[in-house]
């Protein structure tokens, strides 16, 4: 989970963005920035930011680590970084073709997930489009020069089943103590078979857990977010089974120490991990084994960066000066 330091930071970057959202409204068709010569309208650009969440600001996770800049200036970042890209692939005939697209959109289109987010207008299909649109052109530059051969990607496959692999997922009640000297009781409770809703309501310190019935949702075997050892009592666990209490030190952000608090989960239902088929993940393996044999995406990156420094940018924005191209020494 995210601390609330970050979620502070994240969301001070958000309310000086949307302020500045709204002292430009009245010069939306006015360029907030050119890319040689390309416009980047502020239509465009504060459309987008309104999209901008938490996770842009997240640099890695392991350790948590998160970007100094605010949203506008990820966001600028990044679609300059967009048009560049679609200016080289286009230059050097490597733009995805509407074929390509149509294929990729249908396929996107397809997860629950983005259905959800289309469906509630979180996300518009054209901002899909264009996601999908630079996706493809960084493959495509960075792939250039590359080609596997069907026995190479086969043996991709083998050398990473775990990437084709959907991990076990677990679906779990669970409450927590912060009362060492109540876990015998819990224990001796949950052997006499006492109802886990008794049990929860009765030691349960947390009102957000009490409210939802001590339901924990449904994740992957392999989610960080989850603390490891809950992650690893869950692995052991058959349906029905109530772990032994589990030690998590708690994070309560605001400086404050560390809490200690005694976790005990119930397995609900445990969906076995399985490995999709060669076939059905053939062409996914195919841009894997490709993208290794290029040396990645990186490479792709190294030339729009190239490109980045001899190219035409200018902002209209303030504060933004630090993307600009380095004058050459």
């Amino acid at each position: 989970m995210l601390n609330k330091t970050l979620w502070a930071r994240a969301a001070g970057a958000l309310f000086c963005i949307f302020a500045l959202i709204g002292s430009a409204r009245a010069g939306a068709d006015d360029a907030v920035a050119t890319v040689n010569g390309e416009p980047i309208l502020a239509s465009e650009f504060f459309e987008r930011v309104q999209r901008v969440n938490v996770r842009d600001f997240i640099v890695t996770t392991q350790p948590l680590t998160v970007r100094s800049q605010t949203a506008g200036q990820i966001l600028m970042d990044q679609m300059i970084n967009e048009r560049l890209t679609f200016q080289w692939a286009s230059k050097t005939n490597q733009m995805p073709t509407d074929a390509e697209l149509a294929s990729e959109l249908a396929k996107a289109k397809a997860q629950p997930g983005l259905q959800q987010a289309l469906a509630a207008h979180q996300l518009s299909e054209e901002f899909l489009k264009t996601s999908l649109r630079y996706s493809k052109a960084r493959f495509n530059l960075a792939t250039t020069a590359a080609s596997v051969s069907p026995q190479e990607v086969e043996k991709y496959y083998k050398d990473h089943l775990s990437a084709y692999t959907i991990p076990e997922r677990y679906t779990l009640d669970g409450f927590s103590t912060p009362v060492q000297a109540d876990l015998a009781k819990i224990q001796a409770d949950f052997k006499a078979g006492k109802p886990f809703l008794e049990i929860m309501k009765t030691y349960c310190h947390d009102e957000g857990v009490k409210a939802r019935n001590g339901a924990m949702g449904t994740f992957n075997a392999t989610d960080l977010t989850i603390p490891a050892p809950i992650r690893e009592a869950a692995a052991t666990l058959k349906d029905g089974q109530v772990s032994p209490p589990l030690k998590v030190e708690a994070e309560q952000g605001g400086g404050k120490p560390k809490v200690t608090l005694y976790w005990f989960i119930v397995m609900k239902h445990k969906e076995p991990g399985t490995t999709q088929p060669f076939a059905v993940v053939k062409t996914q393996v195919e841009q894997a084994a490709l993208l290794d044999r290029a040396g990645g995406i990186q490479v792709a990156d190294k030339k729009i960066a190239d490109f980045r420094q001899v190219s035409d940018i200018k902002i209209n924005l303030p504060g933004y000066e630090f993307l600009l191209p380095k004058p050459k020494k």
